[in-house]
């Protein structure tokens, strides 16, 4: 009976790919002599010689190479299949839930909901990772993450997404700004102070500057970018900088610091809120009813 081993059908498809010893070293990051070795035990299991070496020239599959090859693809196609389909089946019926979300939203508003399922399905593990709009769309698409949470009116690329609320963005500063004793103040008139903003670049700065330009404000004087909440307020209650921001982001200093919302007469400003999972594999039902869960109770 023939004992095959599934490395060894690798290394002499390297083989056979790259036409040589050598280049199929630098393809599987071996060395070569390991490389030659694989391939000989492989012929010893078969019987036959499976490649045609001759110096000079590059490497060739032998009659009986070809239809080694041939067959050996399938197999290692279906050897390929078999794991996924037992890495979706493990997915399907696991308990670990990975959440990806904005860190705008992961810090704000998901922690309660997530503690609030929890409480209610001890059984599930959760993972939460916090980043940019980026980084949640990349976690999505390669299958880090099981379910995603955006923060932005325009469709999120490559990723079917559903808007499950609207959140509003509001103007602040610091008690003891100039503006911050007016009752009523025209978009127009916030131009003339310094601002400080997020990061230049990413989706979310893109997605705001779309908000701002609505209302007049496509040019602004930034005196500082950051993506720190600590910097950002500091800016702020020091009068040094207005800050557009999501309002569930900056209740708690308006409530506990002196920081006030700004009576900027404008229409409603908000991002739409956006649930995605990912398209990599069939969802498993614990991280079904958690999307349906985060879905219904958006506060």
């Amino acid at each position: 009976m023939l004992h095959l081993s599934i490395r060894r059908i690798e290394v002499l498809l390297a083989v056979a790919d790259a036409g040589s010893f050598s280049g199929a070293a630098a393809r599987l990051g071996i060395a070569q002599p390991s490389v030659s070795e694989q391939v000989r035990a492989l012929e010893n299991s078969v019987g036959e010689v499976l490649l045609e070496r001759r110096r000079g020239r590059p490497v060739q599959p032998t009659a009986a190479g070809r239809l080694f090859i041939e067959r050996a693809r399938a197999v290692l196609e279906q050897a390929d299949a078999l794991v996924n389909q037992f890495d979706n089946y493990a997915r399907r019926h696991s308990r670990r839930v990975v959440v990806a979300a904005q860190r705008k939203l992961g810090t704000t508003i998901l922690p309660s909901l997530l503690a609030q399922f929890a409480g209610a399905h001890p059984e599930v593990n959760f993972e939460v990772r916090n980043g940019s709009y980026e980084n949640v769309r990349e976690m999505l698409l390669d299958g880090t993450a099981d379910v995603g949470y955006f923060l932005g009116n325009q469709r999120v690329a490559d990723v079917e997404s559903t808007v499950i609320a609207s959140e509003p963005f509001i103007f602040v500063a610091s008690a003891s700004h100039p503006l911050a004793r007016r009752k009523r103040i025209r978009p127009a008139e916030l131009a003339a102070h310094p601002f400080i903003r997020g990061a230049t670049g990413s989706q979310l700065t893109r997605e705001i500057d779309g908000l701002l330009a609505n209302v007049g404000l496509a040019e602004l004087d930034v005196n500082a970018r950051s993506t720190d909440d600590h910097v950002i307020r500091q800016f702020v209650e020091a009068g040094l900088s207005i800050y557009f921001a999501m309002e569930k982001s900056v209740a708690a200093d308006l409530r506990e610091r002196p920081i006030k919302k700004l009576p900027v007469a404008s229409p409603p400003l908000a991002l739409a809120v956006r649930q995605a999972l990912t398209p990599r594999r069939r969802i498993g039902p614990f991280v079904r009813t958690f999307y349906a869960y985060v879905r219904d109770n958006w506060p």
